[in-house]
Formats: C-alpha cells, structure tokens, sequence
C-alpha cells in the first residue's frame, strides 16, 4: 500500500513537471487516496509521517 502510494504521488510529481500551457485556465491539484480503507490501528506513526512529507514535497 505504502509502495503504491508512493508510485501515486511520482506520477503527480511527473505529470506537474511538465510545462503548462500558457493559458488563463486555473490549474487544480487532485489527490488520490487510493482504493481502500487504511485501518488506523495498521498505520504506524512512521508510515502517517513519511506520507505527509511527501505529501507537503507534492505541493
């Protein structure tokens, strides 16, 4: 799951890195969760961690 969270947000960064064009449109950001539900007690505190700073390195 971790993994494929990661693969997520590469594929955000990847797509983001490629240059706009130049347009008056507003440029929005989606964040995908994922397909499931991550039970709390099976997300340790290192792992919430490590999501949030790439989360924060995305945007």
């Amino acid at each position: 799951m971790f993994n494929t969270s990661l693969r997520c947000i590469a594929l955000l960064l990847s797509v983001l890195s490629i240059p706009a064009q130049a347009t008056q449109n507003p440029i929005a950001i989606a964040i995908h969760g994922g397909a499931g539900t991550i039970e709390k007690s099976k997300f340790s505190l290192e792992k919430e961690q490590a999501y949030r700073v790439k989360l924060q390195e995305a945007v």
